[in-house]
């Protein structure tokens, strides 16, 4: 390896301060950074990672470096990415919770649990505990009046209880202590956390707190494990530290207790995420647990101007509980940076607050000073977002709401739940939103007699539909009115008849299938249609979790727990966009953190709405129980003072604060500034009279900026690296338009998914764990194998249930010749599902490799195949035509320097084994191949390549207007 493709210094783009070379440069032993806002964290991580490399201190496979979130995951992997220009797949850049699943996928044996999990997000778990709810023995938690009234606090507390963690003996030992009447309740509470979690396990699934709490424990009770995970990273970075709850700090604790070099990187000030578990006091006694600790504390700003930042300051310094007030650690961020003077504006009412806004935005816009995406409106919460939400709309301005909430109230969802209720459901008025939504779009004045004539006849919604369709007097609608309704009631019926023994998910396909509407949006370029798509999508992923807990999935269990977590509250976030698109964005403060923007307006400061009203925990662990001092009263309004230091630090260039005297409600009383306003503004006294601010804000646009503004952009930063996977590859080489559909837009959810693909997905889960078994010196039972098979079984796709059971037997009678052949007799893998992560000049590829196998003359990448190919020529010729194998072996000598010696396919249902030597040759072309493919997903060309053999199996079929074979 030549050293100066690592050289830090020669880097000019990527120039260090003095305090971040401190970061990077640090030896061994615990380091906590305190990394204000905009102060180049992600950029020190990756640095140290790559200097860690550069050194020689640490191999790539010995570094583990943990976020909170993909998004931040995979910017960190893009930074490292451009840093080490070679191989360096070994680097484990994870989430905690992907962490903890690959190391329960791989030791989960060791406490009980079995493989080929599945793990369940926030609404799957809701309509876990919503279709077992009976189950967990409660009485005063699941009144009779209303059995569901206490599920999301159940889910919370179960959650909070793992974050500790907390397991139900601990939880009774603490109940003990209690009153009697505290006692039976807390008693209960831990029972039905018992029964969830026997319910839970039992059935092959795990929620994201067993994730980790379940990792700690196989930690502590398989102490080989543990040493093995010791052994194997010798430096942990953790990114967000402030952000960690009790079980993450246990995890990182333990890992590195050995050689202790656990470099942590947060920012107190930015800890916002109390309401998930997070403990601040993580990273302000990270020094009394590491009294050794080393501390670098980074406070040049590269984002905000001195203006922001003095703003923020003013705010922030108000809070106690601060490593600032603590230590007595200096943290003020500096920067070269000026301009304009933060402003802030009161307005009588709130539509004259969002009105006002909106106009802001769209005149910058309409002058030419700005684009739509260089503005975010910042709110408190979902419900403060809908008036800037209308006032965008009435302006014309294109726009982005990203909330924790809002799936389930966007007009292409409602409309999809609407026809499920409709279709079984007579009476429910759902059937006038179907009416009403674009797909039929019946004129307005016919709704309106509907409408009446329903207040006039109660009674069966379709029965008076039907009457009208028919064109009968005693409703009158016009000519296109009828014709759509007929459409709709025609649709009904279908779907009605359809529905009959069919999980939701085909309902709801069939539906989307039948009117054109995937097909329609995914042909558009519009961003409004792309977003639609998406949310679409993602209401599948919704249907598909369903799926997978429910006991049985029809349309009418699905609608009973749908209804059941929409009234406790559950409402997932809306589908993410590309952060490329030409929007404004309203975002929630917490969906704003790790954004920024040159120009923002934090909306709505008025008290009692931000900071919002301290409300103790419904369900509260016995760690958690109030304090009677009104210390977590003021510990709350410390952290949603956080929330709006975190809010004023994502912009760059200008900050506009803003509030109204009045938000409507019962109360007539006038609404005073928010004190965080007051705070932010060093406001001591009262705001002044509404004449007497406007005066006051028409000088203050005339303020002269101070300084030269911002400095010249620095030189150009490297082409950013394109991220694909060998599948991304075959797709994109079969059909552009398809990779389009399944990587840009990712419409996979929504389609049904082929037999063939599904019953290959299980045989490969089932074959890896009996690899991982034998590779740790283990050889598992045929029963074992054929358990992992049934686990991942998906009954989608087949042609009957005859035909899936022969499928399955199958499958079965292939992994016990499987056992015979390749597990009980031959040797050991060398290694398993061998994860890869290269870059070939400047493209990433990722992949897992199924066996590697190290011989006397080399080395062997072997990949498992379920098709049925018996004959050795042709086997042959797969492997040696075969992409996959040659980019396997590329990335192999990427990572290693080391060419293989032999690529093979082997067929599990035959056992023939197709094999092939990788020249160079081949290896240039494959190479190519991969840069052509690159380059014109770069150029964004996704044509369509139809062709009657293709597209008769490909899964897009039914959504693609190009496709050579019809519906």
């Amino acid at each position: 390896m030549n050293p100066d493709t690592l050289s830090l210094e020669s880097r000019e783009d990527l120039e260090l301060d003095s305090e971040q070379r401190a970061a990077v440069e640090h030896g061994g032993g615990p380091l906590l950074i305190v990394a204000g806002a905009g102060t180049g964290k992600t950029m020190v991580i990756a640095r140290r990672i790559a200097r860690l490399i550069e050194t020689k201190r640490a191999r790539p496979s010995q570094i583990l470096a943990l976020a909170f979130n993909d998004k931040a995951v995979a910017e960190m992997q893009e930074r490292v990415d451009l840093l080490v220009p070679y191989g360096h797949a070994d680097v484990t850049i994870r989430t905690f919770h992907s962490f903890g699943e690959e190391v329960l996928a791989g030791h989960g044996l060791e406490i009980g649990i079995a493989p080929g999990f599945t793990v369940l997000d926030k609404t799957a778990q809701a309509l876990f505990l919503a279709e077992r709810l009976e189950e967990l023995g409660l009485s005063h938690y699941a009144p009779l009046s209303d059995p569901t009234k206490y599920l999301a606090e159940l889910a919370t507390y179960f959650g909070r209880a793992k974050d500790e963690p907390l397991w139900p003996d601990e939880l009774r030992r603490a109940a003990d202590a209690m009153e009697p009447d505290e006692r039976d309740r807390a008693l209960e509470l831990a029972e039905a956390y018992e029964r969830y979690n026997r319910l839970l396990w039992k059935g092959g699934f795990l929620d994201f707190g067993d994730l980790l709490a379940l990792t700690l424990r196989v930690f502590d009770e398989s102490p080989g494990t543990l040493r093995r995970f010791q052994g194997r990273f010798l430096h942990v970075l953790v990114d967000e530290f402030q952000d960690t709850n009790p079980v993450q700090f246990r995890i990182v604790s333990r890992l590195t207790a050995t050689h202790r070099n656990l470099v942590v990187v947060g920012d107190d000030d930015q800890s916002i995420y109390r309401f998930r578990g997070a403990h601040l006091k993580n990273i302000l006694e990270f020094r009394e647990r590491f009294p050794d600790t080393a501390e670098i504390v980074l406070r040049r700003n590269y984002r905000s101007t001195r203006q922001i930042l003095e703003l923020s300051r003013r705010l922030i310094q108000v809070n106690q509980e601060r490593l600032e007030t603590r230590y007595g650690i200096v943290k003020d961020l500096t920067t070269e940076k000026t301009g304009p003077a933060p402003r802030y504006r009161e307005f009588a009412s709130e539509s004259e607050e969002a009105e006002w806004v909106a106009g802001e935005i769209a005149s910058a816009v309409g002058e030419g000073r700005r684009r739509w995406r260089d503005f975010a409106i910042l709110v408190r919460t979902n419900l403060h977002a809908e008036p800037f939400l209308r006032a965008l709309d009435e302006r014309g301005a294109p726009y982005y709401f990203s909330g924790s909430r809002g799936l389930f109230q966007r007009p292409e969802v409602k409309e999809l739940v609407a026809l499920l209720h409709s279709i079984f459901q007579e009476t429910r008025p759902e059937y006038l939103y179907l009416l009403a939504s674009e797909g039929y779009a019946v004129p307005e004045d016919d709704l309106s007699r509907l409408m009446h004539r329903l207040r006039v006849e109660p009674g069966s919604f379709r029965s008076l539909l039907e009457r009208a369709s028919r064109g009968a007097a005693v409703v009158p609608i016009s000519e296109e009115g009828r014709e759509r309704l007929q459409r709709m009631i025609e649709d009904l019926r279908m779907l009605q008849e359809f529905a009959r023994g069919r999980r939701t998910g085909e309902v709801l396909y069939r539906y989307l299938e039948r009117r054109g509407v995937l097909r329609d949006l995914v042909a558009s370029e519009r961003f409004e249609d792309e977003a639609r798509a998406r949310n679409i999508v993602k209401f599948f992923s919704i249907v598909r979790s369903f799926e997978k807990v429910a006991l049985s999935d029809r349309v009418a269990l699905f609608l009973r727990h749908l209804d059941a977590i929409q009234e406790y509250g559950e409402d997932p976030a809306v589908a993410e966009i590309d952060a490329a698109s030409d929007v404004v964005q309203v975002l929630t403060i917490h969906k704003a953190k790790g954004l920024e923007f040159p120009a923002v307006y934090l909306v709505q400061l008025a008290a009692d709405r931000f900071p919002t009203r301290y409300r103790s925990q419904a369900l509260a662990l016995p760690t958690e129980r109030s304090p009677e001092d009104g210390s977590e009263s003021a510990s709350h309004r410390e952290e949603e003072r956080r929330l709006c230091y975190v809010a004023l630090t994502r912009a760059r260039e200008e900050v506009t604060m803003t509030y109204a005297r009045d938000y409507g409600g019962i109360s007539d009383r006038e609404r005073k500034p928010s004190l965080f306003l007051l705070e932010a503004f060093d406001l001591g006294k009262p705001v002044p009279s509404r004449r007497r601010r406007r005066a006051l804000e028409e000088l203050e646009e005339h303020r002269p900026v101070d300084g030269e503004g911002a400095p010249p952009p620095g030189p150009p930063t490297p082409r950013e690296p394109l991220q694909l996977s060998f599948r991304r590859l075959e797709d994109y080489e079969t059909c552009p338009l398809k990779y389009r559909f399944l990587h840009e837009i990712s419409v996979e959810p929504i389609l049904t998914s082929d037999h063939r693909v599904n019953f290959g997905n299980a045989i490969h889960q089932a074959v890896a764990f009996a690899l991982g078994q034998r590779m740790r010196g283990e050889v598992p039972t045929a029963d074992q194998m054929v358990d992992v098979l049934r686990r991942a079984w998906r009954s989608e796709g087949y042609r009957s249930e005859e035909h899936e059971r022969r499928r399955f037997e199958q499958g079965e009678e292939a992994l016990r010749a499987f056992l015979a052949r390749e597990i009980a007799s031959g040797p050991p893998p060398t290694d398993v599902e061998r994860h890869f992560r290269v870059k070939l000049d400047d493209v990433i590829v990722t992949g897992s490799i199924d066996r590697v196998e190290e011989g006397p003359d080399g080395v062997v990448l072997i990949d498992y195949k379920t098709s049925e190919i018996d004959d050795p020529e042709k086997a042959d010729e797969k492997a040696k035509e075969s992409l996959q194998l040659h980019v396997y072996a590329l990335a192999y000598r990427e990572m290693t320097g080391q060419t293989p010696v032999r690529l093979e396919l082997r067929y599990v249902l035959t056992g023939e084994v197709g094999s092939t030597v990788p020249t160079e040759d081949r290896l240039e072309r494959t190479r190519g191949r991969i840069a052509a493919i690159a380059d014109s997903i770069r150029a964004g060309k996704f044509e369509a390549r139809p062709s009657e053999r293709t597209c008769s199996i490909c899964a897009c079929r039914p959504i693609c207007k190009d496709s050579a074979v019809p519906i």
